[in-house]
């Protein structure tokens, strides 16, 4: 959505710099609840960028996939433009990317990873679960909530948000930040 495509692009920049970076927080990434129309869009999307992680490239995928994101609802993701993303991401090997994304575990995991996700109540997007590094987490969504028409609901976290959660859990350290 816009608002995780904003969050990606404003926000986890601070968040990776001041925390992630610094070993504060530990940032795990999840195919959370998605506003994607088809559902084979959404798996088509997450299994490439599972496949660049592979190679420790899946926040590099994921940035760039975020900069040049199409309008919501429209039938942008096509398997060229999965393979520009995937191209444009430094040192990624495009073959081996293309085998990975292409096993039965990766579709599995984003299928298992959303249902996680509806389980735990998480109808927001993007949403996110906070907690102590091998404790409990806590979901988290933001506090403005906006719903267009049928689509499902959009959060809109703030990087001074996540930060105040981060903090109210651990105000000396080692938390663990998952989307």
């Amino acid at each position: 959505t816009q608002s995780s495509r904003t969050w990606f692009i404003t926000d986890l920049p601070a968040i990776l710099h001041q925390d992630v970076r610094t070993g504060k927080i530990k940032l795990i990434y999840h195919a959370y609840k998605t506003n994607t129309y088809k559902p084979q869009e959404f798996v088509k999307q997450q299994t490439a960028a599972l496949a660049a992680g592979a190679q420790d490239k899946l926040w590099n995928y994921i940035y760039t996939f975020y900069h040049e994101q199409g309008n919501e609802f429209d039938n942008y993701s096509t398997e060229s433009y999965i393979d520009n993303i995937a191209r444009q991401v430094p040192d990624l090997s495009i073959p081996l990317w293309h085998t990975d994304r292409h096993t039965e575990r990766r579709e599995e995991q984003t299928t298992t990873e959303d249902q996680t996700a509806r389980a735990l109540g998480l109808h927001v997007t993007p949403s996110f679960r906070i907690g102590h590094t091998g404790g409990h987490l806590h979901n988290y969504a933001g506090h403005t909530i906006l719903k267009y028409g049928t689509q499902h609901p959009i959060a809109s976290p703030e990087a001074s948000d996540i930060a105040k959660a981060i903090k109210e859990l651990d105000p000396t350290g080692r938390t663990t930040y998952a989307r």
